[in-house]
C-alpha cells in the first residue's frame, strides 16, 4: 500500500489492543517484529490515539498484531 492507500483506509483501522483510532505518523524508533526477527527500520508507524502503541508498516503493509506492538512512552 502506499502512503495514500493506508490514509484512505486509516477511519477503518483500529488498535488491536485499545480499539482506539489509529494515525499515522513517522518515527525515529526501531521495531522488532517478533523476538527471533531482525528489527525493521521502518519510518512509519500507525499510532493508537491514547498514544500507549505504534505498529510498524514495512513495505507498506500495516502490521496489526498485539505481538508486534510496540509499547511507546508517555
Amino acid at each position: 500500500l502506499t502512503m495514500n492507500d493506508l490514509e484512505s483506509i486509516l477511519t477503518l483501522l483500529r488498535c488491536p489492543i485499545t480499539g482506539n483510532i489509529l494515525r499515522l505518523e513517522k518515527l525515529g524508533i526501531t521495531s522488532s517484529t517478533s523476538e527471533n526477527s531482525a528489527p525493521s527500520n521502518s519510518e512509519v508507524f500507525l499510532v493508537s490515539t491514547c498514544g500507549k502503541f505504534a505498529y510498524p508498516v514495512i513495505s507498506g503493509i500495516p502490521q496489526l498484531l498485539r505481538e508486534q506492538a510496540i509499547s511507546l512512552p508517555r
